[in-house]
């Protein structure tokens, strides 16, 4: 599970959201996996304008199966 603990390095608050090439990386897949996890609905997101961001609780979720 990603807690305020492992993410908090230097200094910095913690995140909210990850770039899905970073919750491939917290996952250990595959950027091309995450991309399949988002187009099937499995893995939830957002946009906020060019970003697309997967909330941290959403990986918890997968990660909790």
């Amino acid at each position: 599970m990603l807690t305020p603990e492992t993410q908090h390095t230097n200094n910095m608050p913690p995140r909210a959201a990850l770039r899905p090439r970073e919750a491939a990386h917290a996952l250990g897949v595959s950027p091309s996996k995450i991309a399949k996890m988002l187009a099937t609905g499995e893995l939830r997101s957002v946009k906020l304008g060019w970003a697309r961001l997967i909330p941290v609780d959403a990986i918890d979720e997968i990660l909790a199966r």
